[in-house]
C-alpha cells in the first residue's frame, strides 16, 4: 500500500485514468459518486485503511469490484445499500437512484441472498400499523410483488414510495395505504418499476 496515497494524489491519478474510472472506484468503495467526488475535492487527508487498500488495488489495475460485493472475511455479514429520505411531493416519497445511497447495512449473520437487494426506510405514517415510520424493509430489485404484498413503487422522476401493491389494470397501478385507509392510483406511464418487499 502506498503510504502517500492521500485524497489529492488519488484525484490526480484518476484525472489520467480511463473514462468511467471514478464510477467504478466509487462502486468498489461502496460510495455513491457524489460521496467520492467530495473526498477527491479535499485539499488534504487520507482514505481509511480499508479504502486505501481498495484504491491501491484499483490504481494498480487489478479488479476490485468484487470487494464491494463480497464479505471481507468468511462469516462476515452481507451488506446492502440503504435508500430512504424524504423528497419533494407528498412528503412520503424518497429519493431512489444510484446517487442517493444513505448508508450500507449489514444483514444478520448467516443471512445469504441471491439477486440484487436494497433496504428502504419508511417515511411518514400512511402505512401504520402495517409499517411504522423509520422501519426498514428489505427489497429485491426487479422482482414484481404479488397481490397485497408490500412493494417499492419506483417512478421515472427518481423518487419512490413504499405501499401495498394491489394490481395493475388499464394503464393504472393500484396501491393501498392504511392511515388513513385509501386506495392509491398511479399512472403506469409514470412508474419505472415495482420491487417486492421481503421480511428482514
Amino acid at each position: 500500500m502506498d503510504d502517500l496515497l492521500d485524497w489529492p494524489t488519488v484525484a490526480e491519478r484518476l484525472n489520467h485514468a480511463p473514462r468511467g474510472a471514478r464510477a467504478r472506484l466509487a462502486a468498489a468503495l461502496r460510495m455513491d459518486r457524489s460521496q467520492l467526488a467530495r473526498e477527491l475535492r479535499k485539499p488534504r487527508g487520507f482514505p481509511k485503511a480499508d479504502q486505501a487498500k481498495i484504491i491501491s488495488e484499483f490504481l494498480a489495475g487489478r479488479p476490485v469490484e468484487a470487494l464491494a460485493q463480497a464479505p471481507a472475511r468468511p462469516g462476515d455479514p452481507m451488506r446492502v445499500p440503504l435508500y430512504g429520505f424524504a423528497a419533494a411531493s407528498d412528503g412520503e416519497r424518497f429519493a431512489f437512484n444510484d446517487g442517493q445511497i444513505l448508508d450500507w447495512i449489514d444483514l444478520p449473520r448467516g443471512m445469504s441472498l441471491k439477486g440484487e437487494f436494497f433496504i428502504v426506510q419508511a417515511i411518514g405514517s400512511s402505512m401504520e400499523p402495517r409499517i411504522w415510520p423509520g422501519e426498514r424493509k428489505l427489497v429485491q430489485k426487479g422482482v414484481p410483488p404479488g397481490r397485497d404484498q408490500d412493494a417499492v413503487i419506483e417512478f421515472r422522476d427518481g423518487t419512490a414510495v413504499l405501499k401495498t401493491y394491489v394490481r395493475e389494470r388499464d394503464g393504472v397501478v393500484f396501491a393501498q395505504q392504511y392511515n388513513p385507509g385509501q386506495e392509491l392510483r398511479y399512472q403506469a406511464s409514470d412508474v419505472l418499476a415495482i420491487h417486492a418487499v421481503f421480511p428482514l
